[in-house]
């Protein structure tokens, strides 16, 4: 009997433990959620949870008047035949900066990444397409850099430029006020156009 009830006070312990993590990790001001049905073009900086939770990758999202995605921009691994990667494992991977004119998860992983956000601007199509425009013109730039990706997306040892520098470094280039998702977080405020 006597086992039995350490046991099961060791249960309650991790349980709450957990439970206490998960708050931690998940709530309103770590992780807020983006407003749906908002009747205008917005431009959202995006978070995708990793390692259940514990961090995550950030990206940037144009959605319509109608809430439906028309763009996405992503900082991916890219192998050395320039295939684009979800994230790196060799030493001859590269940082590249990727637009793409749809959903990437839902389209390629057929998966859901959930409602984590911030909206970063909105108003008419015009203005949004104007400041999209920014931050692909910043492309370019951080491509041309040949920044080597760090194997499984950080660096132990020196700074850190993964997809959440490339997130950071656009918001810069669109000159929007960024905000933080998530409380671990690689490679976040590392500019990379210095």
């Amino acid at each position: 009997m006597h086992k039995l009830k350490i046991i099961i006070i060791d249960l309650l312990k991790i349980t709450f433990a957990l439970s206490f993590i998960f708050l931690i990790l998940n709530n309103n001001y770590v992780r807020p959620k983006i407003k749906k049905g908002s009747g205008y073009f917005k431009i959202e900086k995006r978070e995708h949870k990793l390692l259940a939770g514990i961090t995550g990758h950030t990206f940037l999202e144009m959605r319509d008047d109608e809430d439906n995605v028309l763009h996405q921009i992503h900082g991916l691994a890219t192998d050395s035949e320039g295939n684009a990667k979800m994230i790196g494992n060799k030493k001859t991977d590269k940082l590249k900066v990727w637009i793409f004119d749809y959903d990437l998860y839902k389209e390629t992983r057929k998966l859901d990444i959930g409602d984590t956000g911030v909206e970063i601007a909105s108003g008419t199509k015009d203005y949004i397409n104007v400041i999209w425009d920014q931050a692909a013109a910043c492309k370019e730039d951080i491509n041309n850099k040949d920044i080597s990706y760090p194997r499984y997306g950080f660096s132990l040892f020196s700074e850190t430029e993964n997809s959440n520098s490339v997130t950071d470094t656009l918001i810069s280039c669109m000159q929007l006020e960024n905000r933080d998702l998530g409380i671990f977080t690689p490679g976040k405020h590392n500019q990379l156009l210095k």
